[in-house]
């Protein structure tokens, strides 16, 4: 696996006692890989990430493993802040609203495959940038098959298809909304025991939609609670149970 070494300014140190736990998938939203490119090592931004794969394949790393880049933003995941202290970011060249070609996937696997090997990150915190800010992030866009990269070792995924079954969840009380909320906030999720469908609980429900059910996500209300999303909720926790 080639890597293409470029030198971002934006960058710091991570904290003395912070250790490398978790990937972030991004993509860029910008018009091709030279224009993140350029932003990404830049000076008057103040944003950058470990790595960006292009569409061709290609990638190129900015900021060293050890090094904390600047990818995350305000951010949350398994009841700590501040992820960029202990994750690394990989950017893929996307416009927003396009598929991956399946050459830059290859190479986020071969990519993601080295990285789990030299840091103690679990399948459980290779997430999406949404997944640590649902509040104001939605990258990656649907069209990512978080699926495929679990079936090649890299992620969790629940191994059930429901995807027929997209029945909303209504007539919920006050205890089975905090129920929904603790196993997501167990998860992962920085999310309040409201006992409320709120904004912030939207917010996160789409994040975990937009992650676990892509093939159902653009067909239905996606800050409803569903059928499939209870039921893959409900195994991805039995996953985690067995792991721990």
């Amino acid at each position: 696996m080639k890597i293409l070494n470029l030198n971002s300014p934006n960058f710091d140190k991570r904290p003395d006692n912070s250790s490398i736990d978790t990937l972030i998938i991004h993509h860029t939203n910008m018009q091709d890989a030279d224009s993140a490119l350029k932003r990404l090592c830049s000076p008057e931004y103040t944003v950058s990430s470990h790595y960006l794969i292009d569409k061709h394949g290609v990638i190129y790393q900015l900021v060293p493993d050890h090094l904390r880049a600047w990818h995350a933003g305000i951010s949350s995941w398994r009841g700590k802040e501040m992820v960029n202290n202990f994750s690394i970011g990989i950017e893929l060249d996307n416009q927003g609203a396009e598929p991956f070609p399946p050459q830059q996937i290859d190479s986020l696997i071969a990519l993601s495959k080295e990285l789990i090997t030299k840091h103690p990150i679990e399948a459980r915190n290779i997430i999406a940038h949404y997944d640590i800010a649902p509040h104001r992030k939605d990258d990656p866009n649907h069209f990512f098959n978080w699926e495929l990269l679990a079936s090649e070792g890299i992620g969790i995924f629940p191994n059930i298809n429901n995807t027929a079954e997209q029945k909303v969840l209504s007539n919920l009380v006050c205890e089975d909304i905090i129920k929904i909320q603790h196993k997501l906030k167990t998860f992962g999720y920085d999310i309040n025991l409201t006992g409320e469908f709120d904004f912030q609980t939207a917010r996160v429900i789409i994040a975990f939609k937009r992650h676990f059910c892509s093939s159902s996500f653009l067909t239905n209300n996606q800050e409803l609670w569903t059928l499939e999303a209870e039921k893959k909720l409900n195994h991805l926790m039995s996953m985690i149970n067995e792991e721990s």
